[in-house]
């Protein structure tokens, strides 16, 4: 439960939890009194309440002996569930102000959601320095580690071309590195890229030096090109201004900087070891 955000706000602020205490009843009173608590209060206790229903549902799967979940599952659906919540209540709490569209309410401070067991996830950007770009992209696992930090510097003054090259240098690494991933999420902050890798896909050019990495990922048993908001890409962000000082990569097992390790613990919590 303390791998959820919302989950440990909830037990820092209003739930008891000992070891000769019940916590059950302690959850009790705190959601009892949900009308008196604020809106993030209600959604804390929301997440406990699905996080106590995945793990009796696979208690129950268990003594049925029937499949269970893992915990990075788990805690995908508990993320996924509340996101899904948070974002019906903001939604109707923004109608009347007559612009739901432009309302902040509507704004969902979702994380990094890991993909599911089997998957793997890329977040890439790309920053403008002195007649040069910066592109840098970081290869996650379902479980949310790092499996490869990767920056490259290029001479150009095209940010946008050189977000697709990200995009297309990070399905290539997937191709020569982890081909035995079949399902891959790649997540954009640039939603002209994202146009741009779809034309790309759908029209595959007939040569080039990424035409392996592009026939590899229209091979793929499943992909997502997906576009998140800036706040939501700020590890690949780090990555690319930093690549604008030279090439560079980071391989699991290898020590991580301060910084970006910081910057991937806020977006999701893994074993750092």
């Amino acid at each position: 439960m303390r791998h959820v955000p919302a989950t440990v706000k909830a037990l820092g602020h209003g739930i008891c939890v000992r070891e000769d205490g019940d916590f059950v009843q302690h959850f009790v009173a705190y959601a009892s009194a949900s009308g008196l608590r604020c809106h993030d209060d209600m959604i804390h206790a929301a997440t406990i309440a699905s996080v106590l229903h995945s793990i009796w549902d696979n208690r129950n799967s268990r003594k049925h002996n029937d499949a269970v979940i893992d915990c990075n599952a788990m805690i995908r659906n508990v993320l996924l569930t509340t996101a899904a919540v948070r974002m019906r209540y903001d939604f109707s709490s923004s109608v009347p102000s007559g612009n739901p569209l432009s309302s902040s309410g509507l704004h969902v401070d979702l994380h990094w959601v890991p993909p599911p067991a089997g998957w793997i996830k890329t977040n890439y950007d790309a920053a403008v320095g002195d007649d040069l770009v910066g592109v840098g992209f970081i290869i996650r696992d379902h479980g949310g580690k790092p499996l490869l930090v990767r920056g490259r510097r290029f001479f150009s003054y095209s940010c946008e071309a050189m977000e697709v090259q990200a995009i297309l240098e990070a399905l290539d690494v997937v191709r020569q590195s982890f081909p035995k991933f079949h399902a891959v999420e790649v997540h954009t902050d640039s939603i002209l890229a994202l146009q741009e890798m779809h034309r790309v896909l759908q029209c595959p050019p007939e040569g080039g030096c990424f035409f392996a990495a592009i026939a590899h990922a229209k091979s793929l048993g499943a992909l997502c090109i997906e576009h998140v908001c800036r706040e939501r890409n700020a590890p690949a962000d780090w990555a690319a201004r930093t690549a604008c000082f030279g090439d560079y990569a980071w391989g699991w097992g290898i020590p991580l900087p301060e910084p970006l390790l910081k910057l991937l613990l806020d977006d999701f919590l893994f074993d750092p070891s």
